[in-house]
């Protein structure tokens, strides 16, 4: 049996290299996408042990791309992520927030990765 690292689907409409080589380097297999429509066809293709929702573009929001995402793979862990500045967003606030889901900024996306790197994804077995 081989194992898999385990894949990540970012999406944000502005690639942030650093963050990316971080992902990387921690071995994460790394799929980077523009907006909730590109997200949402690349789930339907393709499994993903992660999802990190940054900017989700204009056509849709953070919460529905979250139950979109959730409506094709019902097990993936989705982690919304608010920029420092935003103080009202979709996602900010308790009663928006989906359940059993969490709110994090970019600062606290970077301790919950590397949490996650260090955890049960990586002995994630798969096939050969």
């Amino acid at each position: 049996m081989q194992l898999n690292p385990p894949k990540i689907m970012i999406v944000c409409s502005e690639v942030n290299d650093n963050l990316k080589s971080q992902l990387v380097g921690d071995g994460w297999v790394v799929n980077w996408v523009y907006d909730a429509e590109t997200a949402i066809a690349k789930l339907r293709r393709e499994r993903f042990d992660l999802a990190v929702l940054m900017s989700t573009g204009k056509k849709m929001d953070e919460m529905e791309t979250f139950f979109n995402l959730k409506d094709i793979q019902k097990t993936l862990p989705v982690i919304a992520v608010r920029r420092a500045r935003d103080t009202k967003g979709s996602l900010e606030g308790e009663t928006s927030v989906p359940p059993n889901s969490g709110l994090r900024s970019v600062q606290g996306l970077e301790g919950l990765l590397s949490l996650l790197s260090n955890g049960d994804l990586h002995r994630r077995a798969g096939p050969d």
